[in-house]
């Protein structure tokens, strides 16, 4: 995508993007506003590894033990247990009472690896409750780890005293009745099976002790040192800043991915969008060269003067026309007008705005001298003779269907050597198509080509069976398209049945051609003397020949009549 595309793309779709982002924003200020604050707390608790008991200090194994046991609290402290121990002993002096569900659901704990540090963090409605709930938190952890530990020394060394009071008691019998048969002069084998089962129960007695001392040594020793032991080493405190909601933050993100998701929508459509985007690309859909553009304000749509060859001589649109007749070579060939030529004009489709242009070049191709004739042969939707505000009455149907004279029903118009032959009674399809492909369509052609330099007719849209039948019978024809009307596939299909039926294609006219900016609209005049005709029509003149053609105006409020059809 070039940057021309993505400025139109820009400028096509600006207020959109405005607006969209705008509301977004808007909505999620006000969502954010409408949320309840949410305060944080956090606590730090430090795992002390426990001591060697020779030397004093943490040995390797106490530092990773301690690691360890760093991230099993943390998974341990968030739990409805601890949680209730917390509320139990801080709940009377909540703003805002919680349940001990709550409280371990808005609880955090995490431990980095290999460190001995677990971060607490709550969450609470009231700055005070989170620092309170923390700190609650952390405490009753810490009392409950140690109360943990502890008990289960204290249950080992109790199990280990009464083993080995038992063992000793078993070993003290074995050896006594050991002893008394060791004093026997004779021993029986009965005896002597005896004594050595006494001897293996003393020995096996006597290893059970040793493991029984160790262990009641360990345990006295892990009483007796400093051990691994849970501390809080930062405390809680209040914070008066809430953390969500996020207000400026939401409302930025917010912003952004509406504005990213308009955008995608922009240019999703744009891509979908296969109309040709200016004068070039419509020529190059339709293989034709581009004969030239009319700007959009220069249509009654736009506030415009539709005929502005004839009623603004010296405006904008008038140059375009001019421009038209240049590129086209009407009026300045060498030979003209020794050569007679016929000159079809047909849209692309329906609201092209052929009736205009072919007006209009109709009368800056009169205005150079020529004797030129214009012909409304849209049989179906005549609006020719509202441009030039004319009646309707016998016209070119007329010539067709009762064989009559077109030169008797031509009319006359305020640009001297500017004719027009108007419909007359409209047609039905079948009825326009047999007219126009007719044998006299031919003949009234050939009689008004005798009778002027240039003959531009005005036909249907190029869709239509009848313009295709009188396309083949010019000398030329000019298509007229409407910038952003069609897609390519309907531009090219007017052009291959145009091609198809014969018809000898001069160029496009890209019609409300986006770029130009210049409103212009009729303002009606009165009938001017002599002397302001002189003063100013040699200035709208003077670029067409050195003999100024004199434009008289029968009517002094005349509108500007008609559409672009």
């Amino acid at each position: 995508m070039d940057v021309q595309r993505v400025l139109n793309l820009l400028r096509r779709w600006w207020l959109a993007l405005v607006v969209g982002t705008l509301l977004a924003a808007g909505a999620s200020y006000a969502v954010s506003r409408a949320q309840p604050k949410v305060y944080q707390a956090t606590v730090v608790l430090k795992v002390n590894p426990g001591l060697d008991t020779s030397t004093g200090t943490p040995d390797f194994n106490g530092i990773q033990a301690a690691a360890t046991l760093a991230m099993a609290d943390a998974q341990l402290l968030p739990t409805t247990s601890v949680a209730q121990g917390a509320i139990d002993s801080v709940g009377k002096r909540l703003v805002h009472p919680i349940s001990a569900a709550t409280l371990a659901k808005n609880t955090k704990a995490s431990a980095a690896p290999q460190s001995f540090l677990v971060d607490v963090t709550v969450r609470a409605s009231d700055p005070s409750d989170a620092a309170l709930l923390a700190q609650a938190m952390a405490d009753n952890f810490v009392a409950n780890d140690a109360a943990s530990r502890t008990g289960n020394l204290n249950t080992t060394l109790h199990n280990a005293l009464r083993d080995i009071n038992l063992v000793s008691t078993d070993y003290v019998r074995a050896n006594h009745e050991y002893t008394q048969l060791t004093l026997q002069p004779i021993l029986t084998p009965r005896q002597v099976t005896r004594s050595s089962a006494l001897s293996q129960q003393m020995s096996y007695d006597q290893t059970q002790l040793d493991n029984l001392r160790t262990l009641l040594a360990n345990v006295q020793l892990q009483k007796e040192s400093p051990g691994a032991t849970t501390s809080v080493v930062d405390a809680a405190q209040a914070s008066p800043t809430p953390i969500a909601p996020r207000t400026t933050i939401n409302v930025v993100v917010a912003a952004v991915l509406v504005l990213l998701a308009l955008l995608g929508i922009a240019v999703l459509t744009d891509a979908l969008d296969t109309r040709p985007r200016s004068a070039a690309e419509v020529a190059a859909a339709l293989d034709l060269p581009l004969a030239g553009t009319i700007s959009p304000a220069h249509s009654l749509a736009h506030g415009g003067v539709a005929l502005a060859a004839l009623y603004d001589p010296a405006s904008l649109a008038a140059d375009e026309y001019r421009l038209l007749r240049t590129t086209l070579g009407l009026g300045t060939d060498p030979d003209y007008p020794a050569t007679p030529r016929v000159l079809a004009v047909t849209g692309t489709a329906p609201g092209s705005g052929a009736t205009t242009v072919a007006a209009n070049l109709a009368a800056v191709t009169a205005r150079t001298g020529a004797r030129v004739i214009v012909v409304d042969a849209d049989l179906r939707h005549p609006t020719l003779h509202t441009l030039f505000d004319l009646p309707d009455g016998a016209g070119l149907s007329t010539a067709l269907r009762d064989g009559d004279d077109p030169a008797a029903l031509l009319q006359g118009t305020a640009v001297p050597g500017l004719q027009v032959l108007s419909t007359g009674p409209t047609a039905t399809a079948a009825t326009a198509i047999d007219l126009l492909d007719s044998t006299r369509m031919q003949a009234v052609l050939a009689d008004l080509r005798a009778m002027a330099d240039l003959v531009v007719v005005n036909t249907s849209a190029a869709m239509l069976p009848d313009t295709a039948a009188l396309t083949r019978l010019a000398d030329g024809t000019l298509l007229v398209a409407r910038l952003h009307s069609g897609d390519k596939a309907a531009l090219t299909t007017a052009a291959d049945r145009l091609r198809l039926a014969g018809a000898r294609l001069e160029g496009v006219v890209v019609t409300h051609f986006a770029g130009v900016a210049n409103r212009g609209r009729r303002i009606p005049v009165p009938t001017p003397t002599v002397a302001q005709r002189e003063q100013t029509m040699p200035a709208a003149t003077e670029r067409e020949q050195s003999t100024p053609v004199v434009v008289e105006r029968e009517q002094s409020a005349r509108t500007s009549p008609g559409s672009a059809k």
